[in-house]
């Protein structure tokens, strides 16, 4: 809430959307993991709830679209149903709720003359722009950390090779956040999936699909929550094994 990152997600009124899209994805999450842990009645009117967040959310802006995955991230992670197979089977009629709400959606979207992506988006081939989002990738996590240097509109040259080295950084950090998210899948699930509920958020606004602008740090808004629960969660358990904090 008080990373200098997010000021411009209040103060430049076009990003409302972002605040109110975090809310309803936030809310559909909180209902969706209440609705695995109710029994009875009361699961059907969780998801139903979850289901509506979502659906309501993408009239707020499109990024919600995550939520789906990371819903189905937490099931993978805290659902005692036995394999992952299990996992998925108990709740895909859930999921195919929000593939429905989804394309409902979009057709509305559709019927009301809106286009499909974005106008003004920068257009170049598919090879630079994977570069493009591999040098975003660092820059976005730069800013996060380093946060000297914030700017309503930012300028980023597109790479013209690999041996860039924001690009080289960039793929040795997602590579390293998504091994990261592997390993301690079992022992520290809220790392996990807090670093790929960063890596899917984020990933929607690296400028692999047409955007307005190569960078926006209001698009860190929703991913950064995700971050936060993993740094806080190692620093806990770093804490935990130090013998500064008790096992809960």
């Amino acid at each position: 809430a008080l990373h200098p990152v997010h000021v411009q997600a209040v103060s430049y009124i076009s990003s409302r959307s972002d605040l109110l899209y975090t809310a309803l994805a936030l809310s559909s999450l909180l209902l969706w993991h209440k609705g695995n842990h109710a029994q009875g009645i009361k699961r059907p009117i969780y998801f139903s709830f979850a289901l509506s967040a979502f659906f309501f959310g993408l009239f707020a802006k499109e990024n919600i679209v995550v939520v789906p995955a990371i819903a189905v991230v937490m099931d993978l992670l805290w659902n005692r149903s036995g394999s992952w197979r299990n996992k998925i089977k108990e709740n895909f009629g859930w999921y195919l709720g929000f593939i429905i709400l989804f394309f409902a959606y979009f057709f509305i979207r559709l019927g009301a003359g809106f286009p499909i992506s974005m106008e003004g988006g920068r257009e170049f081939a598919l090879s630079l722009r994977i570069l493009f989002a591999f040098k975003l990738f660092a820059l976005y996590l730069a800013v996060i950390f380093y946060p000297a240097h914030l700017s309503l509109f930012r300028v980023v040259p597109v790479p013209e090779s690999f041996f860039e080295w924001p690009v080289i950084l960039g793929v040795l950090l997602l590579i390293g956040m998504l091994a990261a998210a592997w390993i301690l899948r079992r022992k520290h699930k809220e790392i996990s999936l807090g670093l790929l509920w960063y890596l899917f958020s984020l990933g929607l606004v690296l400028n692999l699909t047409l955007l307005n602008s190569p960078m926006m740090e209001h698009w860190l808004y929703f991913p950064l929550i995700g971050l936060t629960l993993a740094l806080v969660r190692a620093v806990r358990s770093v804490s935990e094994t130090v013998g500064e904090v008790s096992g809960a």
